[in-house]
């Protein structure tokens, strides 16, 4: 069975890097679930760091204005799935569902699109009755849809963008790293970005982009600095509203709690050095920076919000908090920076819970179930839902 996996971007972020999980665990056979049957080919845009990622493990991957508005996307995508003669399309992303569900019912090959949040909190009313009645129709040429968080699929359901009976949920899996930071490293790599071992470190984890959130935590910290007042958040990515962000930083007169780390290729020693993760996103599918603090053994503090909520367990792993409210962020930061056996704690529950729930076998074996599923013909689909 050959599969295409056709993604909206190639760039650092949610969708690539999950694709890129399971393609690794494929190749190096680390999983347990049995894929000697499938076969991969990946298409995406040109330009971000993971086509040459993809290309490394071995799999066959072509560049394509997926991204992009217009007739190229659509006729590039259907010379490959010819060319290739793909049996299934797995769409991530807008632009690769457009193009992808159009090319399957041209050429009666299913497609399972899969959901990495459902952005549409920054579309004015017009604009997102656009894009709920496209969802809408194009679920009609979607043999399943995955959701990556109850949460999420919850959402769709109630926003009618797709029916039930079409939607599964696979949640993303999380590889447990060794945890090797020793004290000592964890000092060097803190006095790196000038935080003193009595600081309470912060770490952002996350794309400069406004659903991130980065903004309200900014404008909340003359606030919060009152009550934990050795707070530095290290914010680590970059993106389109970092600019932003910064000249708010300077417009508060914060600069001296905040240290911008820009992007980095492994940003795990600087994750696993911190005391706590902070994610004040508005909206998301299941992030990732969650599951990855919470498997360093690092306690979380999120907004509470569609896909937060499904990578915390609230008051065991961290906090989920409303971060429209300083007041509250300011108490549960206060309350960890006061504990490190309660930080100790929860960041030892988040790795248990992380490599229970968000394992990649689980992750790889929910993926498959839904191919195989989609491959089945209508009338057994019919039967089985």
């Amino acid at each position: 069975v050959k599969v295409l996996i056709a993604l909206t971007s190639s760039e650092v972020g949610g969708a690539p890097k999950v694709v890129h999980d399971l393609l690794l665990q494929i190749v190096s056979k680390k999983s347990k679930v049995e894929s000697k049957n499938f076969e991969f080919v990946v298409t995406a845009p040109k330009g971000g760091p993971f086509v040459k990622k993809f290309r490394d493990l071995g799999y066959t991957v072509y560049t394509a204005p997926l991204d992009k508005v217009g007739p190229r996307g659509f006729m590039q995508l259907f010379k490959i799935v010819r060319k290739e003669e793909i049996d299934l399309i797995n769409s991530h992303g807008k632009g690769a569902g457009l193009y992808a569900r159009l090319v399957g019912a041209v050429l009666s090959i299913p497609v399972v699109h899969t959901f990495h949040g459902i952005h549409y909190f920054r579309y004015g009313k017009f604009t997102r009755w656009i894009y709920f009645n496209f969802e809408r129709l194009m679920s009609q040429f979607t043999r399943l849809i995955i959701n990556v968080s109850d949460s999420q699929q919850r959402e769709g359901i109630a926003l009618k963008l797709f029916p039930r009976e079409k939607a599964r949920v696979v949640e993303n899996g999380m590889g447990l790293r060794p945890i090797r930071t020793t004290k000592g490293e964890r000092l060097k790599i803190r006095k790196r970005w000038g935080i003193d071992e009595k600081d309470f470190m912060a770490v952002i984890l996350a794309r400069f982009d406004p659903i991130k959130g980065h903004a309200r935590l900014v404008e909340m910290l003359p606030m919060v600095l009152t009550k934990v007042p050795r707070l530095k958040v290290v914010l680590i990515g970059g993106g389109e509203e970092e600019r932003k962000v910064k000249g708010l930083v300077e417009e508060l007169g914060v600069s001296g709690a905040l240290v911008f780390a820009g992007r980095q290729n492994d940003p795990f020693p600087i994750l696993g050095s911190a005391d706590v993760l902070l994610h004040p996103s508005y909206h998301e599918g299941l992030p990732l920076s969650p599951l990855e603090a919470s498997a360093l053994s690092v306690p979380v503090v999120a907004a509470q919000a569609v896909g937060n909520v499904d990578t915390i367990w609230n008051g065991k792993t961290g906090y989920l908090v409303d971060f429209q409210e300083a007041a509250e962020v300011a108490k549960v930061l206060g309350r960890l920076s006061r504990s490190a056996t309660l930080r100790r704690r929860m960041g030892e529950q988040g790795r248990r819970w992380v490599a229970e729930r968000f394992s990649i076998d689980k992750f790889v074996e929910g993926t498959f179930r839904v191919y195989k599923e989609a491959l089945a013909s209508p009338e057994t689909l019919s039967t089985k839902l």
